[in-house]
């Protein structure tokens, strides 16, 4: 048995289990809820960092004016 017969193996008994919890499935519900919630309250934060890092980063390419004619 190779490892990635063992991890398959594991995968499918994980996933049998699950499909057949109702616990595990209200947790992960709740977990995916409460991971939504995390996300939307930190996305106007991460907006602002990044607008503010950003720059930094990535600075805008320069332009040059139009040069004085003689």
């Amino acid at each position: 048995m190779t490892v990635m017969d063992r991890v398959n193996d594991l995968t499918k008994q994980a996933r049998e289990w699950y499909e057949h919890s109702p616990t595990a499935q209200r947790a992960y519900a709740r977990f995916r809820e409460d991971v939504s919630a995390v996300a939307e309250r930190a996305a106007p934060a991460v907006n602002q960092v990044w607008e503010r890092i950003g720059p930094l980063i990535d600075p805008p390419a320069k332009t040059e004016g139009p040069k004085d004619a003689p």
